[in-house]
């Protein structure tokens, strides 16, 4: 048994740990990805090889602060129930000391839920994955945006950093903000919607509602063709309004505190 632990993974470990987490997920049910782009300072994978040196667990930490870590782990299948986690995670805690640490898990798997009781994590919060499917610019073309607020249009910039391959959507009503989102590619059809705002006085409104009639049909005609998100449980406004646009939930990550 041999354990290492790097800040930046080889394309030979990167291969591995997908692997290994494809047969978890597999087994388990599950979507959870590992956070192999992150690397550098802040950021410690361990991985431990079985005597013949094939990637049987692995697990990494993520510095959020210097008092909060985020954790993901994988244990293969196989090689559960054999202390695994347990030599992992004692390495993790020699290096975040007195920290707290989030675990992000996946509740419907019940060897990760089992190990938690164990350690007596306590739930933290739960967010909810959620996608949209679209078919194309013909797909809103037989329907007519009726606008809560008629006077609404939208403006889009890039990102002011270069570095960031990120997209502003501004809602404006007669020139003064009334909301933004930010969106960032995934591929050439999928992106990210994040960070959707409606500005505090109008919140409550029809707003929002209005935001996706208007988003939607532009993002449709661009040739995107899949919209993925993620929305804290406890916003049941957020969660209404994706539900009523058409997002389906797809996976529910919850934080349990160590």
């Amino acid at each position: 048994m041999n354990i290492i632990q790097t800040a930046f993974l080889s394309e030979e470990q990167l291969q591995e740990l997908a692997v290994l987490v494809a047969d978890c997920c597999l087994h388990d049910g599950i979507r959870l990805s590992c956070p192999v782009e992150e690397t550098g300072d802040g950021c410690h994978h361990y991985l431990l090889y079985d005597a013949d040196n094939t990637l049987a667990a692995a697990l990494s930490l993520i510095f959020l602060d210097q008092e909060l870590a985020e954790c993901t782990a994988f244990t293969h299948p196989d090689h559960r129930r054999q202390g695994y986690f347990t030599k992992l995670l004692h390495a993790a805690l020699e290096t975040g000391g007195e920290c707290d640490i989030l675990f992000a898990v996946s509740e419907s798997c019940p060897d990760t839920m089992a190990v938690l009781d164990c350690l007596g994590a306590e739930l933290e919060s739960r967010e909810h994955q959620m996608e949209l499917e679209l078919t194309g610019s013909s797909q809103f073309s037989n329907q007519t945006v009726r606008l809560n607020h008629p006077d609404l249009v939208l403006m889009h910039s890039e990102s002011a950093s270069p570095a960031e391959d990120t997209t502003i959507w501004e809602l404006l009503e007669q020139g003064a903000p009334a909301g933004h989102c930010m969106i960032t590619p995934v591929s050439d059809t999928c992106i990210c919607l994040h960070h959707v705002e409606i500005a505090p006085p109008l919140r409550g409104q029809g707003y929002g509602s209005d935001f996706m009639a208007l988003l939607l049909p532009r993002l449709a005609a661009s040739g995107i063709r899949k919209i993925i998100l993620q929305v804290s449980g406890d916003n049941q406004a957020a969660l209404a309004l994706y539900r009523k646009t058409g997002f389906r939930l797809t996976e529910t990550l919850s934080y349990y505190c160590y």
